[in-house]
């Protein structure tokens, strides 16, 4: 798996400010949220490996912690951040 650089995470924030959200594919969505992740793991790719894991949003947004955790490139602190994010959207 290729790292994700600041370079490529800044092109997607500049592509969102720029041209706005529509302009993202779900995939850049998530790597937007999940940005530079460590271990040299790239965050399309693992933003890539949520979408095919679940197969849908509907069915990432009821993610529990421990089904992230299962997908390589996804550790502690990412998951409690999707877990965080997947429940504010919840409870719009």
């Amino acid at each position: 798996m290729s790292n994700t650089s600041s370079t490529e995470i800044e092109n997607l924030r500049k592509k969102l400010i720029e041209e706005g959200k529509e302009a993202l594919s779900v995939v850049e969505l998530l790597a937007l949220i999940l940005g530079k992740l460590p271990k040299g793991n790239s965050s399309l790719a693992v933003a890539q490996d949520l979408c095919s894991f679940f197969g849908s949003i509907e069915k990432m947004l009821k993610a529990k912690k421990e089904d992230l955790l299962k997908i390589d490139g996804i550790g502690e602190e990412e998951a409690s951040l999707l877990v965080s994010l997947f429940s504010l959207v919840d409870s719009l």
